[in-house]
């Protein structure tokens, strides 16, 4: 309690703050209030694993869950039992990425979070300043409010208190963001006992109406809904958990879940699905792109697919936030084999890979979205969706960069908002328009005659695929290729190991400072090479990806260089940095070299 009430903001000591908060806007989906939602609360191994690195890790560490599935999702909490529960900025950022509202946990438990209470109880300037720093702490790092846990005994004569606790945070952060929820956990009832009551009802109610909704504990029955349904004023403000892990839940959890959802929307109501996580932790990381797979697909038919918010544009290069580094034959990169792990260079997922016709990939040069032959490419109905979003206005241009070998692929624009512009980056190489008008909505979709490979980054021809590169959708023109602005690179806070696996290698750590970037950079992909004095000018082939920065700064984390006792003399570390657009053109570069010696 001491802690959250004296955070601030602008604390010098915490330096670590320049690298945690979310840069990327919440593109919200379009409305549909009527409709039932999807709660995800995730539940991982105690929190704060690989996720909690903002830029990255690489190697033995670089494994960790992530969400590939976000159309079918509306809110994502991130869970822990920390006191007060920070989202990690990667999953700020890849939530508002795909139009999903993030909340942080507020918990209390135990004789621990009785004490708690009854602090934060014990009168209301004490009450509303708790509340005041959760709508600065959200605020401040940019998420959109919090589950509230409350799982232990209140004082019956506090439980007022509590309420008005409840509705005051709710309305402050509706204050700061109209978009923002806060959500009740079932867990207490109006006397302070800790009862959970799996259904809405008189004893729980009070909680509810002072916020956004309420998250229902897992052990319930279908006459618990029945009773749900008729005492909620909104159906889908009522969250009904469901268990992944199954402990004493209907339909017994994991690829069952399906069945709790399928019961939870036969009465109308959203749900909360706890511990997806269930799919890594359970049945193990080797096969886990397949297994997540594998239980969204269960879900999809029982979640309503969220169509996402064109004004601001949408942009793509299909990355998922991890993957494999394999050998590079190029003369640009040399990658050794090695995992890596990065929320936040997650990008706006579409939500044709829960489609059987497509399916990610990852290749050297980034990631591709391969796009098996359609059935019939003369029926309308076999036309796949890639994305379906609402467009504001007849300027909008969908971007496609494409080889001369990609001529019989068709792009089809679907709208019924007016025209819309097929443009090339390159040049036209024979693509067929099509414009189609589908429920009021605009769709970017790909029909095809061959199978081919929808790529954000590169173009790619091999004997079974084709390529084409769908790159953005931005309102207005496309501003052009700008000139490439040399830029600085400064080193800061540097810091020495001996490396515990080899006495000929040191690790290396210090904070890169990116100077004079362009304006319009999104990402600055950072790189390096290492030599000496006796190779002072090794090969570019010998470059190496280190990460990506979403902001001015990149953290280089005890990278593995040459001790010169036993790497030769006057070793050297050459640091690039490659700034990048929305549609991943290069618009600045950088290097910094850095030489050390023995004893120095």
């Amino acid at each position: 309690m001491k802690e959250l009430l004296a955070w601030k903001s602008d604390n010098p000591d915490d330096c670590g703050q320049k690298f945690s908060v979310a840069s990327i806007p919440h593109l919200p989906k379009v409305n549909k209030e009527s409709k039932t939602k999807t709660l995800v609360c995730h539940d991982m191994m105690g929190g704060y694993i690989s996720d909690r690195f903002v830029q990255g890790v690489n190697g033995q560490a670089a494994t960790g869950y992530n969400m590939r599935y976000w159309s079918n999702v509306d809110i994502f909490v991130y869970f822990s039992h920390h006191f007060v529960t920070i989202p990690p900025v990667g999953w700020i950022n890849a939530a508002h990425k795909n139009g999903v509202t993030i909340l942080g946990t507020f918990i209390t438990e135990g004789e621990d979070g009785f004490l708690r209470c009854k602090y934060m109880l014990s009168s209301t300037v004490i009450w509303k300043a708790t509340a005041d720093k959760l709508i600065e702490v959200a605020t401040y790092y940019g998420f959109d409010g919090w589950l509230i846990n409350i799982e232990n005994e209140i004082n019956t004569e506090k439980v007022s208190d509590l309420i008005e606790f409840i509705g005051y945070l709710t309305a402050g952060m509706h204050e700061v963001d109209k978009n923002s929820l806060v959500i009740w956990y079932d867990s207490i009832v109006r006397n302070g006992t800790l009862n959970w009551q799996n259904e809405l009802n008189h004893k729980n109610r009070a909680f509810y109406e002072a916020c956004d909704g309420i998250f229902l504990n897992y052990l319930w029955k279908e006459e618990n809904l029945e009773r749900t349904r008729q005492q909620a004023h909104i159906l889908n403000q009522v969250y009904v958990g469901i268990d992944v892990f199954g402990r004493g839940v209907y339909g017994g959890g994991g690829y069952n879940s399906a069945a709790a959802l399928a019961k939870i929307r036969k009465f109308g109501l959203s749900a909360a699905i706890f511990a997806p996580g269930w799919v890594y932790e359970e049945l193990g990381h080797e096969h886990f792109g397949q297994n997540h797979h594998h239980f969204w697909d269960l879900l999809k038919h029982l979640c309503e697919s969220r169509d996402l918010d064109g004004k601001r544009g949408i942009a793509t290069r299909f990355n998922p936030g991890c993957g494999i580094n394999g050998e590079n034959k190029s003369a640009e990169f040399t990658k050794k084999s090695k995992t890596w792990y990065h929320l936040n260079s997650q990008d706006t997922l579409p939500s044709c890979l829960l489609n059987n016709n497509f399916s990610l990939i990852e290749t050297f040069s980034g990631f591709s979205l391969t796009v098996s032959p359609l059935v019939n490419k003369q029926d309308q109905s076999s036309t796949l969706v890639i994305f379906s979003t609402e467009l504001y206005s007849e300027d909008n241009q969908i971007v496609v960069t494409t080889d001369e070998a990609s001529k019989k692929s068709t792009f089809v624009m679907t709208t019924s908002l007016g025209p819309c512009v097929l443009k090339h980056q390159f040049a036209d190489y024979g693509f067929a328009v099509k414009t189609i008008t589908q429920n009021n909505m605009v769709h970017m979709c790909v029909s095809n005659e061959t199978s081919f490979v929808v790529n954000a980054i590169s173009v790619q021809q091999t004997e079974s695929y084709q390529a084409i590169s769908l790159l953005q959708m931005i309102p207005g023109s496309l501003p052009p290729q700008s000139d490439v602005i040399a830029t600085v690179v400064l080193c800061s806070e540097v810091e020495w190991l001996k490396s515990q696996s080899s006495r000929k290698n040191f690790l290396f750590s210090c904070t890169l400072v990116f100077n004079n970037i362009p304006e319009g950079t999104c990402s600055t992909e950072v790189s390096y090479l290492l030599g000496n004095r006796q190779n002072a000018q090794p090969s570019s082939c010998m470059l190496s990806s280190l990460g990506i920065a979403s902001v001015s700064r990149y953290r280089v984390h005890q990278l593995e260089v040459p001790n010169p006792q036993y790497g030769g003399p006057d070793c050297f570390i050459v640091f690039h940095a490659s700034h990048l657009n929305a549609l991943g053109q290069l618009v600045g570069k950088g290097q910094l070299k850095l030489t050390y010696c023995e004893n120095s």
